[in-house]
């Protein structure tokens, strides 16, 4: 069952009830709960600003009957939380609890549809589980039938697949027209999700981006928590990547790391003009105000044929590393045949020719610029020296505060990294040959083996780790790098494109 708390009534507890196993449209929505018919309306509103729960300059009663400030109706909600038990049927042996998430989420789509349309709401949903019952189901009630997986999904062995993406698709278009965001907590992540006061939100609603090219530029599509808008226009390119095949696009919901990639390419070879683009960005600040920012974007044309130092020194590898990786899982998610390993290895070696300072035929004097940081699990790693002494405990001595410094050196600079990451990745730390020193042997690539165990130094260990080396790799991209082989400048430019720094 799914169920919809009136708080607006606080003489007693009144409660609609949805039956969880039946599919009930926004009308049938908006019927049930009252809302269905607009014209109950108390009066007219003035002036041009339409506030929130505002349709055609006139007050929506069900705000007031469903949506209240925390204020208004702090002692009815608490009450309700107080008294929220879990289900009281019985779960049969062998059996999964019952779930009406879709039912939920129709229910409460349709309410925000017609209490606030138009502006920013957000839809907070806290899964304790796969969806079983109703609309939205995504696995059966028998435990002994597992949650489908991508090999189910090639063999078309997920019967609740296709219907359940067809019914979570209808309900992101009827979010989207609506401009309201749903937030899905699907995991238990034992951190602070939002920090102390209101205003740490930061948080922005229906937000529109338009972009404007010259003519020689084209752009290809959009990856990102954005939807298109179908804007046709003649900066549309041929060939779409994300969403594409439009200059506008809608995104429901933003904050400060809202991060959108954006894919150009070139439309003619005439390159004598100064390509520039102009973004304008609307959206809707917290107090419901509509706000208009404007970005302008130039860039110069280079001849990579001629020389490339220019664009050496503008190359972002950091922005072009988050691009590349965005391709690539957008690849995976929509191509049956895609091997991404392959199609990476291929990118790198093209980026690497192209980009390389190197001799020809001298693969040992290839160099690139810095490589980008590694965004992994971070460990601190203790060699067994350094844990031994450790554990004689030598950094609590006076006389040896210089180690006991060295000890806390790499805690500081974890700290530092975690402190702008969400999700936190997973901190471990661990000392050579005890348990958890898997997790760093599982992918440290080492340069040094027993190939070249006569160039260590003394005292040193020859690590055995479940990858191939680093240095044997990067030698093979060396070789590779110099090969002569066809170069696409056009998908060349896409990437440096979506890498450049506005």
């Amino acid at each position: 069952m799914g169920y919809v708390h009136e708080l607006g009534f606080s003489d007693l507890s009144k409660v609609y009830v949805f039956r969880g196993s039946k599919e009930i449209s926004k009308e049938q929505v908006l019927e049930q709960l009252g809302l269905g018919v607009l014209g109950r309306r108390s009066g007219p509103v003035g002036g041009g600003y339409q506030p929130k729960g505002v349709q055609n300059g006139f007050p929506n009663a069900g705000v007031t009957r469903f949506l209240l400030p925390a204020s208004d109706c702090e002692y009815t909600l608490n009450t309700l939380l107080d008294e929220l038990q879990s289900d009281q049927w019985p779960v049969p042996p062998g059996n999964r609890s019952s779930r009406c998430t879709g039912v939920a989420l129709s229910v409460a789509a349709g309410l925000l549809g017609a209490c606030v349309p138009g502006t920013g709401a957000r839809i907070v949903a806290l899964v304790g589980g796969p969806c079983t019952e109703g609309p939205g189901a995504i696995v059966s009630k028998d435990l002994s039938e597992p949650v489908r997986s991508h090999k189910d999904l090639d063999k078309d062995a997920a019967p609740y697949f296709k219907k359940a993406i067809k019914f979570y698709d209808g309900l992101a278009k009827q979010l989207v027209s609506q401009g309201h965001v749903l937030d899905v907590f699907a995991s238990a992540l034992d951190q602070r999700v939002f920090e102390e006061g209101e205003q740490s939100l930061g948080l922005c609603f229906n937000g529109t981006l338009e972009i404007n090219c010259s003519k020689d530029i084209k752009i290809q599509g959009v990856i990102g928590p954005c939807t298109s808008l179908e804007k046709k226009g003649p900066a549309v390119a041929d060939t779409a990547i994300g969403e594409g095949n439009t200059t506008a696009w809608k995104m429901c919901g933003l904050d400060k790391s809202t991060c959108l990639t954006v894919f150009f390419d070139l439309s003619s070879s005439d390159q004598s003009n100064t390509p520039g683009a102009v973004n304008p960005q609307f959206f809707q600040n917290p107090e419901g105000q509509m706000m208009l920012r404007v970005t302008t974007i130039t860039r110069r044309w280079i001849d990579s044929t001629v020389s490339s130092e220019e664009l050496v020194q503008g190359f972002d590898q950091e922005t072009a590393a988050v691009v590349m990786a965005r391709k690539t899982a957008l690849k995976m998610e929509t191509e049956e045949s895609f091997d991404a390993t392959r199609w990476l290895d291929r990118g790198l070696i093209r980026l690497c020719s192209k980009f390389g300072d190197y001799r020809k035929d001298d693969p040992s004097s290839f160099t690139l610029n810095p490589c980008v940081r590694n965004l992994c699990s971070i460990v601190i790693f203790h060699g067994m020296t350094i844990a031994q002494w450790r554990n004689m405990g030598y950094q609590n001595q006076p006389e040896h505060q210089a180690f006991a410094q060295l000890l806390q050196a790499p805690h500081d600079d974890t700290q530092s990294i975690i402190r702008d990451r969400f999700p936190v990745p997973r901190l471990v730390v661990c000392d050579q040959h005890g348990s958890q020193a898997r997790f760093l042997l599982a992918k440290l690539n080492p340069s040094a083996t027993y190939n070249n165990a006569h160039e260590m130094a003394a005292g040193s260990d020859v690590i055995f780790t479940d990858d191939v080396s680093l240095q044997v790799f990067f030698e093979h991209l060396q070789r590779r790098g110099q090969t002569p082989h066809s170069f696409n400048k056009k998908k060349l430019t896409t990437i440096l494109w979506g890498a450049g720094k506005s």
